[in-house]
């Protein structure tokens, strides 16, 4: 098991959202692999789907493959959940130029009222 595993089901140990977000953002920034496959041939998304992680920690560890608004919307939830410092050098290693700059912020709050109106 990786450390990118290990923190996909922290939160299953009691471990709280912003910290195991906090770990997960430490980890990618030292370049640490979402994708690296454990000895089941499991991913870190893939386990913490199975141990039931929030939509916001396998939003980060599925950066790379976000495809629908709810998963972005998740990861933007996500990264406004830690550091700036940290939102910001994600942004530039996942190539989101939009969640570097500080109007990204104003595209999520609009977003998620248009989410809570359709609802």
């Amino acid at each position: 098991m990786t450390p990118m595993h290990w923190l996909a089901s922290a939160e299953s140990r009691g471990i709280s959202t912003s910290e195991t977000l906090d770990g997960i953002a430490a980890l990618l920034l030292a370049h640490g692999d979402p994708n690296c496959r454990d000895a089941n041939d499991s991913t870190a998304a893939d386990h913490a789907s199975r141990q039931a992680a929030s939509l916001l920690v396998r939003a980060l560890l599925s950066a790379k493959d976000l495809d629908t608004d709810l998963h972005r919307m998740s990861l933007f939830a996500a990264l406004d959940a830690i550091s700036a410092d940290m939102r910001q050098r994600l942004a530039r290693i996942f190539n989101f130029q939009q969640l570097a700059s500080p109007e990204y912020r104003y595209f999520y709050k609009e977003d998620m009222k248009r989410s809570m109106q359709a609802t």
